[in-house]
């Protein structure tokens, strides 16, 4: 019986996920990006899988992003917004032990750090950033040294 239940509960994990790339792709694409975001919103991320939770907050701070993508505004209150989608994304792996494998994940975290840094008027809050922007790029480039993506984010700060 114990089996069936683990068969059931793989099941809705990938039920939820496929559920959650399709908000995803909503969200991705500007006319349909707020109802994608309230359907989102509509799920309790407590209730799912943990690697369903990474992936939530991740589209959550991507929602955040893309907003600010299209309006050229770089609004710090809503970067804060994203920034704290990706920290909630890292806690939720980090206290399940659940490694982050996607780089996209990573990346997405460290763009987003990278523009509140560029807006940012305080030099200590600039300091921090660079510090874990060098961080995170540091890390996948450990294991990833071609990727271009995190190559670019670092050539980004000043020297």
């Amino acid at each position: 019986m114990k089996h069936f239940k683990n068969g059931q509960q793989d099941q809705k994990n990938k039920e939820n996920y496929q559920v959650l790339n399709a908000i995803k792709e909503l969200i991705k694409t500007q006319s349909f990006r707020q109802d994608g975001f309230e359907k989102l919103l509509q799920i309790d991320a407590d209730s799912l899988s943990i690697k369903n939770q990474v992936f939530y907050h991740y589209i959550k701070g991507k929602y955040y992003i893309l907003n600010i993508k299209d309006t050229d505004v770089k609004d710090l209150e809503i970067l804060s917004y994203a920034n704290d989608c990706y920290s909630d994304m890292v806690a939720v792996a980090y206290d399940n032990n659940f490694p982050i494998k996607d780089t996209k994940m990573h990346f997405a975290r460290c763009y987003c750090k990278l523009l509140i840094f560029q807006q940012h008027s305080s030099e200590d809050v600039k300091a921090k950033l660079r510090l874990k922007i060098e961080q995170i790029a540091g890390r996948v480039l450990n294991y990833k040294p071609d990727n271009s993506s995190f190559k670019w984010i670092l050539s980004q700060l000043p020297n």
